[in-house]
Formats: C-alpha cells, structure tokens, sequence
C-alpha cells in the first residue's frame, strides 16, 4: 500500500512537470531532459528522506517494523531508480509510435486563487498559520496513550464477542499470572501470598492439588476412621430395607474417605496425567496459576497487575506482558530521532543553506503540530502505530 501510494506520487510529479514542459513547445527530448534534472531532483531528495525513514525502523527489533520498513525502503527506491529511468523511456517510445499530439497544462480548481492569496497577503497566511497551529497545540493537553488492544487492533470478528461474552457468563478468565516453583514447599507459599492478595480471586496448582496442610488432614481423617467405617456399615445395612435413605453417591464418598485414611495423602508421582499437567511443568517445577476478574485487552490494567504479582515473585510471565510490550514500544522516541535526523542530514546536503532548509521544514513541522494537536482535541489515543505515519508524513 505504502509503496504503491508513493510511487504514484513520485510519477505524478514527473507528468506533472513534462506536461508543462510540453505546453510551452518544447520538443519531448528537450523537455524530458528538463523535467529529470528540474523535478527530478526534489524527487530524488523526497525519496530519499522516505527510503531513509522506513530503513531506520526496518533497523528496530519489533517483527512487524522490520517488515515494514524493508519492505517499504526496498519498494520506494525500486519506485524512485524507475521513475527516472523507465517513464521518460515508455514515454519517448510511445510518443515516437504515435502522432504528435498537443499537450495542455494540468488546472487544478482553486489553485491559482489560493496561491494569489498566499502571494498578495504573506503576513495573514502566515498568522492564520500560527494561530491554527497554537489552537491545535492547546489540545495536547488532551493528550493520552491508547492501552487497550482492542480498541487498536480490534477487527470487530464475532469470536472475539463471543469469546468475551463466554468469559462474562461464567466467570471466567483465559489470562492468568503464571510462576514455577522449585519445590512444593515454595508453589505452597505463593499460593497462600496470592491469596492474600485482594487484587487475585483464583489460585490453581499444585499448591491446590498437593494441599499444604495434607498431613493434618491425614491425621483427622485416621481419627475419625473407626466412626466412618461404622457409619459406612450402617448404611449398607439400611440399602436393604430402605434404599432411598442410602444413596450410592453417600456410601461412595464414605468409601472414598475410608481409601484416603488408609492411604495418605498423594505425591507428585501419584496425580493422574490430566492433573499433573496442570501442576507440574515439563522439567518438573510446580505450578501457580492467579488469575483476576479482569477479562479485557487493556495493558495499562495488565501493568498495574503485572506489578502486584511480581511483589509475590518477579519470575511471574503472563499474557498480560505481552499486551504490555504490543502497546508499549520503547524504542519508538529513538526512531522518530533518528528519522528527523536523516531528514535534517538529506535536507542539510541537497539545500546548503539554513534558509532553504528552514523552507523546506516549515510546511512539515507545522503539519505535524495541526495533526498531534487535531488528534488530542478529537481523543484520539495514540498507540505505536503511529510511528508508520511519521516517515510518511516527514518524507513527503
């Protein structure tokens, strides 16, 4: 898309330029040749500062910047190396191949009027400027940085709705804080911390599985074995008159308790795989698992966590991290430096002067401040997609 858009631009500028050149008479040689060395090098210098721009985010760790970025560089210089070879080449061959044709300059409604008013009255466009500028500057109080993944990357796909609505109905939560422990005495002190945590209102693991107080439940249960038993027989004998008043669930649960006190209390080694794999991790560490009530995408919610349960250990991962690091992207200020950077170098080489500069800059800078102070007025939060927008916006 990036490519296809600008290299449109570039060839505009071209025919654009040629159709000029061709208006005043000039033979197609002549005017190709002025039209390369006229616009084609403001087009070669505005290319640059574009192939440039996305080249630096192309150097950034994030996946989908380096994709962009080389993509995008390596597609816009192909764009630029064409349009000053290959259109003056296609263009020469077809005018050759057909009748000369007279050529008249491109109108564009508006323009002359708008350019009359910039010429005759300087100082009140330059004032309008200003002043639109400084009301668009006042929005930043406004300012904000958009948290929530679902509002940046949301695609309005059903199963996502349903997904959330599932979650609501059962209380549920697919994002929990997770921790491994080397030791079930340690999974056993992380689930009791996470309990007492307001902020978690589940903890699952071994801690749940491989209960901490396992032995004095062992001990109870061999005291009241003698009266289970007793109770057990009761209630087989009464099955034989009276059914109904000695469920089988009863006298199983009964016979369960009966196997427990005989048995004691299970390791590691005797929970079945379904069990195990949700307590113990592949290399054999235990599992603690905290969830919340929060079942949203909003990574200022997941930082604020993030925090409370790295007090409990700062080894605890989660999905919310990931959230974080999507919506929180730290190398961005380095980025937009580095682009007004190459700009300022390309500009500073082709102009050679800090007026033509200055010249060159203003119509950016002051678009970029109308555009950041629009977006703080209309609250619109600002997310790291931004940062694709601002090699467009400086290179052209």
């Amino acid at each position: 898309m990036f490519v296809f858009g600008l290299g449109v631009d570039y060839a505009l500028h071209l025919v654009v330029r040629l159709r000029e050149e061709r208006a005043l008479g000039r033979e197609l040689r002549v005017a190709l040749q002025n039209t390369l060395v006229g616009a084609g090098r403001g087009i070669a210098a505005g290319a640059v500062t574009t192939v440039g721009a996305f080249l630096v985010i192309a150097c950034f760790p994030d996946p989908m910047a380096r994709h962009l970025g080389l993509s995008a560089g390596v597609g816009l210089l192909s764009c630029m190396a064409l349009m000053l070879t290959l259109l003056p080449a296609v263009w020469l061959l077809l005018e050759q191949r057909g009748a000369r044709r007279s050529v008249g300059q491109l109108e564009v409604p508006g323009l002359r009027s708008l350019c009359r008013i910039s010429v005759h009255r300087p100082r009140w466009v330059v004032a309008v400027a200003v002043v639109l500028v400084v009301l668009s500057l006042i929005g930043a109080q406004r300012f904000r940085m958009e948290s929530d993944l679902s509002l940046i990357f949301n695609r309005d796909v059903p199963a996502v709705a349903v997904g959330e609505r599932i979650q609501e109905l059962f209380d549920l939560n697919v994002s929990p804080w997770a921790v491994t422990s080397p030791t079930l005495h340690e999974a056993q002190r992380l689930h009791r911390a996470f309990e007492s945590d307001p902020i978690f209102v589940r903890v699952e693991g071994a801690a749940g599985l491989l209960r901490e107080d396992a032995a004095e439940r062992q001990l109870r249960l061999q005291a009241a074995r003698p009266e289970i038993a007793r109770t057990a027989r009761q209630l087989a004998d009464l099955s034989l008159l009276m059914p109904a008043a000695a469920p089988p669930r009863l006298r199983q649960s009964l016979e369960v308790l009966l196997q427990a006190a005989e048995r004691g209390p299970p390791g590691p080694a005797d929970l079945p795989p379904e069990l195990k794999s949700l307590a113990m991790a592949p290399d054999g560490e235990f599992i603690t698992l905290a969830y919340t009530h929060f079942k949203g995408l909003d990574a200022e919610i997941f930082r604020r966590q993030r925090l409370r349960a790295e007090q409990v250990d700062p080894k605890v991962v989660g999905f919310g991290g990931v959230a974080e690091t999507a919506v929180n992207v730290p190398w961005g200020r380095d980025v937009m430096l580095a682009v007004m950077a190459l700009v300022l170098l390309v500009v500073a080489l082709d102009q050679r002067s800090w007026r033509w500069m200055l010249l060159a800059l203003l119509p950016v800078s002051f678009g970029s401040s109308v555009t950041f102070g629009l977006m703080c007025w209309l609250d619109v939060g600002f997310s790291s997609m931004l940062l694709l927008v601002v090699p467009l916006l400086v290179g052209l």
